[in-house]
């Protein structure tokens, strides 16, 4: 993959072609995920805890890849906790706190991860649904991850099919008023968590049909 000078170009880049399939990339995307998660969610330069991250990629993450996160954390999370002693999550819900720099890595964290509430709430729906259509012995709401719902499902197109249709517009609905940001989301397939393929929304049966003879060809 040629780089170009420009930070975002590149990653776009990156992130299209393993989209498209590319193995090499993927595979460095699946190793980058450890020390990316630390990254995220506060980590500082060290060798354990869950990634190594060195003086370097860490100084890169916040000031060339993603220079908002540090001002985000500071200037926002630990201003607001410090100037009011509580910072609004999302929905209406607080978290309060009497010392905000020592809490400032579950401060941060919560104002972010707080909208796994959204994947809560489409779970509830996706439940109504199911039920409502008698589909509980095809449709089985096993786990979730964050932003992501996990489902056992019949091995029948019409089923897939079916959840597809009804999934995505659950889980892209706005969540407030004059929202300028809209949700997205994908409907993945596969026997496992490490073989999974892609659904576009509002596939056909046919284009379905096809995706689960191909799985059911190379397992």
């Amino acid at each position: 993959m040629p780089l170009t000078n420009d930070t975002t170009t590149d990653v776009l880049e990156f992130k299209s072609l393993v989209d498209e399939g590319n193995q090499e990339l993927n595979a460095i995307r699946s190793r980058s995920k450890a020390p990316t998660f630390k990254l995220a969610y506060g980590g500082f330069p060290d060798s354990t805890k869950g990634g190594v991250i060195t003086q370097s990629i860490f100084d890169n993450y916040h000031n060339v890849l993603y220079p908002g996160i540090t001002d985000y954390r500071e200037n926002y999370v630990l201003k607001t906790v410090q100037e009011n002693g509580y910072i609004h999550l999302g929905l209406g819900f607080n978290i309060y706190s009497d010392d905000p720099e020592g809490d400032i890595r579950t401060l941060n964290n919560s104002t972010c991860q707080f909208w796994s509430i959204l994947t809560a709430i489409a779970i509830n729906k996706m439940h109504q649904l199911i039920d409502a259509n008698n589909l509980q012995d095809d449709i089985i709401v096993t786990s979730t991850i964050y932003d992501s719902i996990y489902f056992e499902v019949r091995k029948d197109a019409e089923v897939v099919n079916w959840l597809n249709q009804n999934l995505i517009p659950v889980m892209v609905k706005d969540f407030m008023l004059n929202q300028t940001v809209p949700n997205d989301a994908a409907l993945e397939i596969g026997p496992s968590w490490a073989e999974l393929h892609k659904i576009n929304n509002n596939a056909s049966l046919e284009d379905i049909q096809q995706i689960m003879d191909n799985i059911h060809e190379s397992t």
